[in-house]
């Protein structure tokens, strides 16, 4: 172990990684839990999503297959995936943020 510091001039791996810009971290923080409307349209918009992009594997043509995407879209935004990526945002923002704190 003597040897292998005396030869990379570092204490450990980790050290060695950190002087050569060779760990890549975020500031990050752990997100909230979803709240349980949030909670509800993930699960309402996500059987939605499973269900009709399996159909688009499987359509006939481009044509079937844009009609599909554009029927999904238009499910998601109805049950309220907008209000969902718009919280997800703010939330990882502030984990971001907070996260920023801490690090280097």
């Amino acid at each position: 172990m003597q040897e292998w510091q005396a030869d990379y001039k570092a204490l450990d791996q980790i050290d060695y990684l950190r002087q050569h810009d060779g760990i890549a971290m975020a500031p990050f923080a752990a997100m909230p839990p979803f709240t349980d409307e949030m909670e509800q349209i993930s699960a309402r918009v996500g059987d939605v999503l499973k269900t009709i992009s399996w159909r688009m594997v499987f359509a006939k043509d481009e044509a079937e297959y844009n009609a599909l995407k554009a029927e999904m879209i238009e499910k998601a935004e109805g049950m309220g995936i907008n209000d969902f990526v718009e919280w997800f945002d703010a939330e990882y923002t502030k984990a971001i943020e907070f996260g920023a704190k801490y690090s280097d």
